[in-house]
This record gives structure tokens, sequence and C-alpha cells, in this order.
């Protein structure tokens, strides 16, 4: 059982973004089981992050991924979950390292998708999100 991740507002300036840090495999508790955070960062201030480029597949978002908060709560128990498309949980299961977080930019994760406003924002980024990162994983 989970309860529905809520993205919060997007804050620090124009050209912020939000990064998922896909934890690695050791700390999941099963190999079907990710775990993340998302990160805001400032394009201006260079953080280091991968893009991923893919095919949303089918639109249906019915696999979750478990966000983790920071700090970690007691007992590490973890309640929110982001649904995504079978597509992309497929993906980060194949990008997941095992000893070592990986940060991503991913618009399906990193962009509030219930939130048109956001997005209109974002995605007058996306040049620059793509031209920032060290690779463009396709």
């Amino acid at each position: 059982k989970f309860s529905a991740y809520k993205h919060g507002d997007i804050s620090g300036g124009e050209d912020t973004i939000r990064l998922l840090e896909l934890l690695p495999t050791v700390w999941s508790k099963s190999p079907e089981f990710i775990a993340c955070r998302l990160v805001t960062k400032k394009l201006s201030e260079n953080p280091q992050y991968e893009t991923l480029s893919y095919t949303w597949g089918t639109l249906a978002r019915d696999v979750p991924i478990f966000v983790v908060p920071s700090p970690l709560p007691q007992g590490l128990l973890v309640h929110d979950a982001l649904l995504m498309t079978p597509q992309l949980y497929a993906a980060l299961i194949r990008l997941r390292l095992e000893k070592a977080s990986r940060y991503l930019w991913v618009d399906q994760i990193c962009i509030d998708q219930t939130n048109n406003g956001e997005k209109a924002k974002q995605v007058m980024l996306m040049d620059k999100i793509y031209e920032h990162s060290t690779q463009t994983i396709i």
C-alpha cells in the first residue's frame, strides 16, 4: 500500500529543475523495488546529471517507484510513490547502479504532470536541460 506522491513547488528561480536521484540497488528491498528522491537544482550551478530520452509507450501509469523523504524516515518506511509507465520503470531498473546513486532528468518524473503551469515553464527549459547534462541516454 502506498500514497500518491505530490510534487512540491519548484522554487529558486527560472533555471531551477528537479532531478531524480535513483537510489542504488543496495538500498532496495527487492530487485523490483525502485527507491528515489527528487531534488531541485539550478542549471546555473552546473549540477551533474544525465537525461533520459525514451518513448512513453502506453499512457497507463500504473507502476510505482517509491519516493524517499530526506531525512530518512524512522524504520526506513516509505509510503509515497509515483506511478509511471511500464517502459520508464523498465529503463530505471536497467539504469540503477548497484552501490551509488544516479542523477537523472526524466520528464515524466521531474516535471509535475498534473501542473500545467509548471509543465509550460519546464518545457521551455528543455533545450538547456539537455544541453547541461553530462550525457543523454536513449
